[in-house]
């Protein structure tokens, strides 16, 4: 990303049940942790620890708005660069000043 920005994704899982997933042998003992329930439960419960990520500009997102927040940041960040684009395109033509009425003699 420009400007030293980043854009960090950060899926938490269990150790231990990621372990548990990718050294077993069989499809009977690899089971999926039902991640976005529990999320949703603890911002329920405990409206702080969204807070508190946001005052350190974390973004705390279930996996289901994951798709929209990038998509969203996508889309900001493009807009930003359209308008430093269009600066540096007046900065080369003089300006607004370059677009004045001229004067009659």
């Amino acid at each position: 990303m420009q400007e030293n920005k980043y854009l960090v994704v950060d899926a938490n899982v269990s150790l231990t049940a990621y372990e548990e997933y990718t050294t077993s042998d069989s499809d009977a003992d690899r089971k999926a942790v039902a991640v976005e329930p529990a999320f949703t439960l603890e911002m329920v419960f405990d409206i702080t620890l969204w807070e508190d990520g946001w005052k350190r500009n974390v973004l705390l997102v279930s996996l289901s708005a994951l798709l929209f927040v990038l998509r969203t940041v996508a889309y900001l960040l493009r807009q930003e660069q359209q308008h430093r684009n269009a600066q540096e395109i007046a900065n080369c033509g003089g300006g607004p000043s370059a677009f004045r009425p001229r004067e009659r003699v």
